[in-house]
């Protein structure tokens, strides 16, 4: 597993993962994300640099935003989350890169 810096990451680093789940850790424990949606930020001047993150996670507990480490089986790295949106099928987390 490789530990990114978000500095060093892009849409690319992500694209592979859309559909993945990761382990966003928390003090004892952690707790299940989907990562939904991985879109680039059309108006940015660093093409492949600025992008949107959307992870699905439960409803309950929801979490305040915050720098998270995130892990799956090929990628680890603490990404700054924050939810923004809640409904029937959970919460959505949205990371910017830009």
């Amino acid at each position: 597993m490789t530990m990114e810096t978000p500095a060093a990451l892009t849409l690319a680093d992500f694209a592979d993962f859309e559909g993945a789940r990761f382990s966003m850790q928390l003090e004892g424990g952690s707790l299940e994300l989907v990562l939904e949606q991985v879109e680039p930020l059309r108006l940015s001047a660093r093409p492949g640099s600025s992008f949107r993150l959307a992870f699905r996670g439960p409803r309950e507990p929801l979490y305040p935003q915050g720098t998270y480490l995130l892990e799956n089986t090929a990628l680890a790295v603490e990404i700054f989350l924050v939810p923004i949106a809640q409904d029937d099928a959970g919460t959505v987390y949205e990371a910017i890169f830009n």
